[in-house]
C-alpha cells in the first residue's frame, strides 16, 4: 500500500510526530515516519519526493503549541497549516485523486 503522508520529526517533538503518526493511522491513512531523528528537513522532504509521497505532515514547535499540523503538497509545493483533527478530512480526497 502506497504512503499516503511522511510525518516529519524533530528530535525533541518526537513524541507529538509519533502521536500524529497514530492519529493519521487510526483513520486508515497510510503514513511512515522520518526514522532519522537528527536529519534536516529537506532531507525528509527530498526522502518523501523520491519515494513519491504526496504529502508531508510538518510538526515543528509552532505546530505544537498551537495543536496544529503543517500540510504540503508535494506535487504543488503549497503548504497550509490546519488543526491535526482537520488533516483526515484533506488527505482522504486529495491524495486517492
Amino acid at each position: 500500500t502506497r504512503t499516503q503522508v511522511l510525518v516529519t520529526i524533530f528530535p525533541e517533538l518526537l513524541n507529538e510526530s509519533l502521536e500524529t503518526l497514530s492519529f493519521l493511522r487510526s483513520h486508515t491513512i497510510n503514513a511512515e515516519i522520518f526514522l532519522e531523528e537528527n536529519a534536516r528537513m529537506d532531507k525528509q522532504l527530498k526522502y518523501a519526493d523520491k519515494k513519491g509521497i504526496p504529502y508531508v505532515a510538518i510538526i515543528g514547535p509552532d505546530e505544537v503549541k498551537n495543536g496544529t499540523v503543517t500540510l504540503k503538497n508535494m506535487q504543488t509545493k503549497e503548504q497550509k497549516t490546519i488543526p491535526i483533527k482537520e488533516i483526515v478530512h484533506v488527505i482522504p480526497s486529495e491524495a486517492i485523486a
